[in-house]
């Protein structure tokens, strides 16, 4: 029985997918990206959630807060694709939720 070498690079990506490094890794950039883009006043009071078909989910922790996003959308939308430039946001949705 021939021994198939494989190349570290394949191995690594499969034990990175395997064991949900790179979803750990993705997450924590889009929450560092939302932390720059929103800034400090409203990251306290929102919480990114989940990338499903392009629709980045804001979690937001009121009513009127989520009212101020909605007007922001635009703006927050373009930030976040000059910082992730490689990930495939192409809307958002805020949505009332615990935060914290």
């Amino acid at each position: 029985m021939a021994n198939n070498p494989r190349h570290i690079s394949d191995v690594l990506t499969e034990f990175m997918v395997r064991y949900g490094y790179t979803r750990q890794r993705w997450a924590g950039a889009v929450e560092e990206a939302w932390a720059e883009a929103a800034g400090p006043g409203l990251t306290s009071a929102t919480r990114v959630g989940r990338l499903h078909r392009g629709v980045l989910e804001i979690l937001v922790a009121s009513s009127p807060l989520l009212q101020e996003l909605t007007f922001q959308k635009t703006d927050l939308l373009h930030r976040l694709r000059r910082l992730l430039p490689d990930q495939p946001i192409q809307d958002l949705r805020f949505r009332l939720g615990r935060i914290g």
